[in-house]
């Protein structure tokens, strides 16, 4: 039972007015009734000591609500005390039907995380690409395939055969420099993900989160925010977990107040899902282009619903693989030049 494995949060919606998000999620309790309504559309689950992450929740409750009515959409379970438990939790039908945002801030989650990132489509945001003899290195435990993506590196962390290695098994890599030049270069893998990891000990002058390693440089945490928006637009993403921070809010109430305005944004954009997926073709403007020096059969294809692009490297018209990209891909392509994401993607053939 999902009741026996969580220990309730002792903030309650009842504290806060209509027009907080707080006003819009409710305990467990409320889904084991008699009648329970619709399944939530998200749920908030945090790994570790209860009174220390509290002041997350206070300060995520006390925020602004985003969906259109008080209707309860977000089910918050609290505290998971026993971390092995987590897989049991995923596998819960409860659970399976909604979105997870899980808070792991001492990084409990991982055995189960591996097994989750190693069964499917999956991005991690990481400064830190090395693979090491000892066992610190979760990089260790990956089936590393191109089914992962590694995002905002930096490269004075990573070693060059750590990388070489990455690539060569099919990972896809961006440098943070590239990222943060144009941010919305992110969105495409996020598409394609089913989990997204984002470890915060990226972001840059983060000592109120990490005081014991902090960075002078790595994403801000108005880039931290836009980046948890574009993942909630992800129709494909089901869990999303923030990991690798100091949890003492009491002593650091500037880390509440940014995880839970990460989390805030996350739900606002995750308000927005279209639900489109890969829309059919005759939703869809196509471009075809040919890149006669590569001899690339190339289409990029816009829907025209959400503005949004993906691509096809092959020349069936009728039923081509899209994948997605941005529309720096399709400009680039115009110019005669392929971009990183489409090399990458051509390598995968």
């Amino acid at each position: 039972m999902l009741s026996s494995s969580c220990i309730p949060s002792a903030v309650h919606a009842a504290q806060f007015s209509d027009w907080q998000l707080g006003a819009q999620i409710r305990p467990l309790s409320f889904w084991t009734q008699e009648q329970p309504p619709a399944a939530p559309k998200l749920i908030l689950l945090s790994l570790g000591d209860r009174p220390q992450q509290e002041g997350f929740r206070k300060a995520l409750y006390a925020l602004q609500a985003v969906f259109p009515s008080q209707a309860p959409f977000i089910l918050d379970l609290g505290y998971l005390p026993q971390p092995q438990a987590l897989s049991f939790l995923l596998e819960q039908p409860l659970v399976q039907n909604s979105c997870l945002f899980l808070v792991d801030p001492e990084e409990q989650a991982f055995p189960t995380l591996i097994k989750q990132l190693n069964g499917q489509k999956s991005s991690i945001i990481d400064q830190k690409l090395i693979y090491q003899e000892a066992q610190s290195s979760y990089l260790n435990e990956l089936e590393i395939a191109s089914h992962l993506a590694f995002l905002g590196y930096q490269s004075h962390y990573c070693a060059k055969n750590s990388l070489i290695r990455l690539q060569e098994a099919g990972a896809w890599t961006q440098r943070l420099g590239l990222l943060q030049s144009q941010l919305s270069e992110i969105e495409p893998s996020f598409r394609e993900s089913q989990l997204l990891l984002f470890r915060l000990n990226s972001l840059a002058q983060n000592g109120f989160l990490n005081p014991q390693a902090p960075e002078p440089n790595g994403w801000t945490n108005k880039e931290a925010c836009q980046i948890m928006s574009y993942a909630g637009l992800s129709d494909q993403i089901q869990l999303v977990c923030l990991q690798n921070f100091r949890a003492d809010y009491q002593a650091a109430p500037l880390a509440a107040k940014l995880l839970a305005q990460m989390c805030w944004y996350f739900c606002s954009a995750f308000k927005e899902r279209l639900a489109e997926g890969v829309p059919p073709l005759q939703e869809m403007q196509r471009y075809a282009l040919q890149l006669p020096q590569d001899n690339l059969p190339l289409s990029f294809y816009q829907s025209r619903r959400s503005g949004r692009w993906w691509f096809s490297l092959s020349q069936e018209e009728e039923a081509p693989r899209l994948l997605a990209c941005s529309e720096r891909d399709y400009l680039l392509a115009c110019k005669g030049q392929i971009s990183e994401r489409i090399f990458w993607s051509a390598q995968q053939l």
